[in-house]
């Protein structure tokens, strides 16, 4: 059972609920071939807003600290500085596909997983105490708590980021690098099994009738009895 904490900090979901990951053709490709799931380094993400504090948090850490710049300062450079060590791999939570996240993927690829599954696949990782998995909250609050990871499950209340219902898989290695300025280790491909991974495995209907049968045969080859799971999307 979760803890109120992980509810509130970490928004938990029940095992059943439906995820989805989005790909672009040549990356679904390099996931079926290598087994290797991509995260990406958080400073690399194009949102410069990502793993920060939001306006009210940064005002509500400087009136409370405001006879103290160097512990402002301190905190700052502790954000960005995990903002360099933590990786992130982005899903999307519905029980259909999403047509808002396929205009983001077209002729891509997409598969189905359960968030009970992404739990077993982290466990299956064996580093628990370095990863973390919840879904994003869309808020714009003062509340900032000190958790490793908390400004990662954060973003703004904003029709553009909302439509992606995102659920996130982290990395967090705090002492990666830890005596650079930079951590130069800008993506994690973390081996996993697909098996565990991939429920059902979804085409977008611009993708070209070749493309469709070379997923096919990819999947036959590398994941065998789950070639009969590669469908067409429902969306045009």
């Amino acid at each position: 059972m979760e803890t109120q904490d992980e509810l509130k900090d970490f928004p938990q979901l029940p095992p059943e609920t439906i995820i989805w990951k989005y790909f672009k053709l040549e990356h679904f490709k390099d996931l079926i071939q290598s087994s290797e799931l991509f995260f990406c380094q958080v400073s690399e993400f194009p949102d410069a807003a990502e793993g920060r504090m939001n306006k009210h948090q940064l005002e509500s850490l400087e009136k409370e600290f405001a006879n103290d710049p160097d512990r402002i300062a301190s905190m700052k450079d502790l954000h960005e500085y995990l903002r360099q060590r933590c990786w992130v791999s982005c899903f999307s939570r519905g029980d259909f596909e999403s047509k808002e996240m396929w205009q983001r993927f077209p002729s891509g690829v997409a598969i189905r997983t359960t968030y009970g599954r992404l739990e077993l696949l982290r466990a299956e990782m064996g580093r628990t105490e370095a990863t973390y998995l919840a879904a994003v909250r869309y808020q714009d609050s003062a509340y900032l708590p000190w958790k490793i990871g908390y400004l990662l499950y954060q973003k703004l209340p904003e029709p553009k980021f909302m439509v992606e219902k995102e659920v996130r898989f982290s990395i967090c290695l705090i002492k990666e690098q830890s005596r650079t300025e930079k951590c130069s280790l800008t993506n994690i491909r973390e081996r996993v099994n697909l098996n565990t991974l991939i429920q059902k495995i979804v085409v977008h209907t611009k993708a070209t009738t070749d493309e469709f049968r070379n997923i096919q045969s990819l999947v036959k080859e590398k994941l065998g009895r789950k070639v009969h799971r590669v469908v067409w999307s429902r969306w045009t």
